[in-house]
Parts: structure tokens; sequence; C-alpha cells
């Protein structure tokens, strides 16, 4: 019976053929025939392709994983020919194992996260308390809005949304306010229907 999950989960990975055949228990060329249950107890992604352990398949690939007999032995193999030694219950065992290894790879991802938060909560309190940081900014702009009519902040905020960045002022003009301006050398813009 194939057992869905190793007991040694430091191990899980095996990222070069050295790591790989510098398994004391491994075995190369082991007989398929020989293999009646097996456990999952590490994968491999390999750089470069190497033969199949057993000795009636050596196709070359460079995934796979490491299955323990019950006698200890161990060989490395394919999902494939693990499936077609051990049936459906091998393919339930490495996605098992598969599965075992993300969660670890998860909770490492959180202890780094939580080591790195102390840092991350330095750098905002840093950004927070600045000379001109956030505490700073927010005081300021309060200052600003209590200072300014409503329509003025509203008009502010709708050009902000729009990324405008030209400000204009909008004023009513005769007839000859107009050409006086436009002699001048002023920019008058003059709406239609006004």
């Amino acid at each position: 019976m194939t057992q869905y999950f190793s007991s040694n989960s430091h191990d899980l990975r095996i990222v070069s053929a050295e790591q790989l055949y510098a398994r004391a228990a491994l075995v190369q060329d082991l007989n398929s025939k020989e293999i009646k249950s097996a456990t999952a107890v590490a994968w491999y992604r390999l750089p470069d392709k190497i033969p199949c352990g057993l000795s009636d398949c050596h196709q070359w690939h460079g995934r796979g994983y490491v299955a323990r007999l019950p006698d200890g032995r161990e060989v490395h193999m394919g999902k494939d020919c693990g499936t077609s030694l051990l049936g459906e219950e091998w393919r339930h065992a490495t996605n098992a194992l598969d599965y075992q290894d993300r969660i670890r790879q998860l909770r490492i991802t959180l202890d780094n996260a939580l080591v790195a938060k102390v840092e991350i909560e330095r750098e905002l309190d840093a950004l927070t308390e600045a000379p001109n940081g956030a505490r700073w900014v927010a005081r300021r702009k309060r200052e600003f809005e209590s200072t300014l009519p409503e329509q003025v902040i509203d008009r502010i905020k709708a050009q902000a949304r729009r990324h405008e960045t030209a400000v204009t002022i909008e004023v009513h003009l005769s007839a000859d306010e107009i050409a006086k301006r436009s002699a001048g050398g002023q920019r008058v813009t003059v709406k239609s229907g006004v």
C-alpha cells in the first residue's frame, strides 16, 4: 500500500542530480517487479535530464519522485512510471506530496513575512512621522480644506480625479473687456452660449 506523506518534510525538494544520487538508500536500475508498494518521500526538478531509476524504463526526464520501498530502499521515477506500477494510488500519493510541499513553502513565506513585518512597520512609522510625512500631509490637507469654499474643494478634487493640472479662473466679461484684454496680450477663452 502506498503511503501519502513523507515523515521527513524537511527534504521534500531535490534540485540537482548530485543531491538525488547522494541519497544513501537510492538504488539505480531497480527492477519494477520488486515494487509492490512505496511511499512518495521527495520530488525532484532538475536542470538536466537523467534516466529513470527503473531498469525496464530508463526514459530521460528532469522531473519525478523518489519512492521509498517497505525495505527502506529508494528509487527515482516519474509520475507515469509510478502510476503504471502502483496504480491511481501513486498519483494520489504524489499529489499529496506536492500539496505537503506547497504547505511547507507557504509556511516559509509566512515566516519570512512575519520577520519582515517589524521592518515594514518601522518604515511605515518613518513615512508617517517624517517632517513632510503622512501626518504632515493630512494636517495640511485639513487646513487647506478649512480655508477654501466647498465649491473650490469639489472642483479641485474633480480635476485631480481627471488628472487635470491646469488651474483656470472663470470670469464673466463684457464684450468691451474681452476686446481690451485680448489687445493687451491676455489669453481670453470665450465660451459659446454665454
